[in-house]
């Protein structure tokens, strides 16, 4: 690669060097997405943070009206957030700390063909699968008490950045 790199004429390494940059200053950002009515969203603009409920948004606009009567002028934007909660990552813990060891613990009393035990298979998926759903229930439960913030537009990430990387 350095061979290859070495035969190339200067000015066009220079020019590498020095248009790359100024590619990536000039794609155009990524335009923000549809947001619903009625939403609540955080907003980073002219280094502020505005909290609020949208009331008016099109891809189109060029500004953002909140309920509270906030507008926010589409061009300051730096980023938006929308507020969810923890119900799926909550479920997932509920099923790893409940429905797995409750699966460990049914599937031993399960009977096969021959043994002197008379405890059937199809109880033990049932148990099984009740504990799975009980631990997705509760950890569900547990996982929307905590909200959070979730990133859903950044004028930063949606630039494409183009680099040179030079490897000996």
């Amino acid at each position: 690669m350095l061979r290859i790199l070495t035969r190339l004429p200067v000015p066009v390494v220079l020019l590498l060097v020095l248009a790359v940059p100024h590619l990536a200053a000039q794609v155009a950002p990524r335009p923000i997405p549809q947001l619903e009515t009625g939403k609540l969203i955080r907003a980073h603009a002219d280094s502020e943070r505005v909290e609020g409920t949208v009331a008016v948004w099109a891809p189109e606009a060029r500004h953002l009206e909140l309920m509270d009567h906030i507008v926010i002028n589409a061009a300051t934007v730096d980023s938006l957030w929308d507020r969810s909660n923890s119900a799926g990552f909550g479920a997932a813990i509920g099923v790893i700390f409940i429905g797995l060891p409750a699966i460990a613990f049914s599937l031993p009393g399960c009977s096969t063909p021959g043994s002197g035990n008379v405890h059937p298979c199809s109880s033990a998926v049932l148990a099984s699968a009740a504990g799975v759903g009980i631990g997705a229930g509760v950890g569900a439960l547990i996982g929307a008490a905590f909200p959070r913030w979730r990133l859903i537009w950044s004028r930063q990430l949606s630039t494409t950045r183009i680099g040179l990387s030079i490897t000996h």
